[in-house]
């Protein structure tokens, strides 16, 4: 019997209340829309315009377009709700 413990690939993040598993040690800005739209498509909401991103991971920041950051497991991404059809 093999007991090793297998680490499963990706960071899981946590987008817009739900939690997703990304590749790799940065998102960016269009990364999280596209998860967040993803997560959120059976509600049939989608983000309208290019509101920033906050995130926390212990510190606080704000993701622009074009911009990236780097994650952190249970790393949390919200979008303002006005910004949200």
């Amino acid at each position: 019997m093999d007991n090793t413990v297998r680490r499963v690939a990706g960071t899981e993040i946590i987008v817009g209340g739900r939690q997703y598993k990304v590749e790799g040690e940065e998102v960016s800005y269009e990364q999280i829309i596209g998860i967040w739209n993803k997560l959120h498509a059976e509600e049939g909401q989608t983000i309208i315009g290019t509101p920033g991103i906050d995130y926390r991971n212990g510190d606080k920041g704000i993701l622009m377009p074009g911009e990236t950051t780097k994650v952190q497991d249970g790393m949390s991404f919200s979008v303002d709700p006005s910004h949200v059809s």
